[in-house]
């Protein structure tokens, strides 16, 4: 079923998600996991920024929530997973899952009726030096 949000999505997530096998780095001779990108519509809002200072950097992070307009990504995706994040027409930056079906989670009466109307909930942020 589609998200009733599609016609107002405003976000684009390019998130690397694990493949199978590994691969051997030529010039270092380690062994890394194969990857594969994966490109998700979402309609999200953007909450007060986060300022965390550490002794000479300070970085700063702004959460997003919202709901997953294309795809089901639950599978593949997970807290913690990487990518890039563009938002409301500004240049894509790296940004982290922070949580999925949050708060209600995927089962359940109130988790299920808002997955299967509005679709995937997810949490992200991006983390900027400032």
């Amino acid at each position: 079923m589609a998200s009733a949000l599609t016609a107002l999505a405003n976000a684009s997530l390019v998130l690397t998600l694990p493949a199978a096998g590994t691969t051997t780095d030529a010039a270092t001779g380690n062994v890394i996991s194969n990857t594969t990108t994966q490109t998700l519509s979402a309609y999200l809002k953007q909450s007060q920024p986060i300022t965390t200072d550490f002794d000479g950097v300070d970085v700063e992070g702004d959460v997003f929530e919202g709901y997953f307009t294309s795809g089901d990504p639950s599978s593949l995706v997970s807290r913690g997973t990487i990518g890039t994040l563009a938002f409301g027409g500004q240049a894509a930056q790296r940004c982290i899952v922070l949580d999925l079906d949050y708060p209600y989670g995927a089962t359940g009466l109130v988790g299920s009726t808002l997955r299967s109307a509005l679709g995937a909930s997810v949490r992200v942020i991006r983390y900027q030096q400032a």
